[in-house]
């Protein structure tokens, strides 16, 4: 929340504060709030490191592969090394801790692509087979030691520099090894879509414990990453399995998105509503579809479905201290223990 100087001494004479206290209460709030980078600037810096990171990761080509596996690993590792000696540097600076952590974000998500240089360059990597730009694409086991590797350097990081967007790349590269892990061990056909998914499911929800773990312990929001990837994964898995399953699977999805609703109101995270309320609108626009199909009808009753949706919100908003109380009441005492201490 934004406080002007003169709300906060208007404030202050309401509750008839001496003007030397309140003096001396701006001057120390001024002092913390010169020593945090401001809202655009935060905006630029989390830009900037975006766009370094997806061009030498999502956007790179196979020109790259002219390098050849020693002229891969060296730039990796040059930019490795120049993006951690920066950003230490800045690190050390209170006001350039978010600049400084982002450059060492960068530095970790250099290091699939190093780990892929040295697995060409010594053999490892036979010819032929997919190359480092589709690494964001297929799901293959030999990505596994990339994937090892960055979640390696990214707990090294956090060790150093507990900055919480490091948490990034380490649930990011969890989650592509609970899918690449399955083709490694068991060979790339031998599980059917069905078992992958059922991986892939129970690996979010384990995500989404971890990240419940997390934020028992910490009071940065360390768990962001856990529960986003967490939930996307969970979510994006159960959509696969109940479909084409008939209207009982659909409805069973329909209460686990519901329930995936009212738990962001209890753990207070909005993926959770997100996606929840992505697959609550998938499931009335099937059954919209389905009971309207080629009518004209169908245009209004989506209308007036969102408009629902919409006044829905409003009434949550406008009694949102009243329902979440009603729902803090009926829960059993071990989860308000866990939630008075979480805030």
């Amino acid at each position: 929340m934004k406080i002007s100087k003169e709300k906060f001494f208007s404030t202050g004479s309401n509750l008839k504060m001496p003007k030397e206290q309140m003096e001396a209460f701006w001057s120390d709030l001024e002092k913390i709030d010169k020593t945090e980078s401001t809202p655009f600037a935060k905006y630029l810096f989390y830009l900037g490191a975006l766009i370094v990171i997806s061009a030498m990761t999502w956007f790179m080509n196979l020109g790259w592969e002219l390098f050849g596996g020693g002229g891969i690993f060296i730039i990796a590792a040059a930019y490795v090394f120049i993006f951690t000696l920066i950003g230490s540097q800045l690190w050390r600076k209170k006001d350039l801790k978010v600049p400084g952590g982002l450059l060492i974000t960068i530095a970790v998500c250099m290091v699939p692509l190093a780990i892929y240089g040295l697995e060409t360059y010594f053999g490892l990597w036979p010819d032929g087979q997919e190359h480092y730009n589709e690494f964001y694409r297929w799901i293959e086991g030999r990505w596994i030691f990339m994937e090892l590797g960055t979640i390696l350097a990214s707990l090294i990081a956090l060790y150093f520099f507990p900055f919480p967007f490091l948490t990034a790349p380490l649930f990011f590269s969890a989650w592509f090894l609970s899918l690449d892990i399955v083709p490694f061990i068991f060979g790339k056909d031998t599980l059917s879509l069905d078992q992958q998914c059922g991986i892939t499911l129970c690996f979010g929800i384990l995500l989404i414990v971890i990240g419940f773990i997390i934020d028992t312990k910490k009071y940065e929001d360390y768990a962001f990453w856990s529960y986003l990837f967490g939930t996307l994964s969970f979510w994006s898995a159960l959509g696969c399995l109940v479909i084409d399953r008939g209207e009982f699977a659909l409805f069973i999805y329909l209460l686990i998105n519901l329930i995936m609703m009212f738990l962001s109101i209890i753990l207070k995270r909005n993926v959770l509503m997100v996606f929840g309320a992505i697959g609550v609108f998938a499931y009335f626009s099937h059954l919209a579809y389905d009971l309207f199909e080629n009518s004209v009808l169908f245009p209004f009753v989506l209308s007036l479905l969102g408009l629902g949706i919409i006044f829905l919100g409003i009434f949550y908003q406008r009694n949102s201290e009243k329902i979440e109380a009603a729902v803090y009441k009926r829960l059993p005492p071990s989860i308000k223990a866990f939630l008075d201490r979480r805030n």
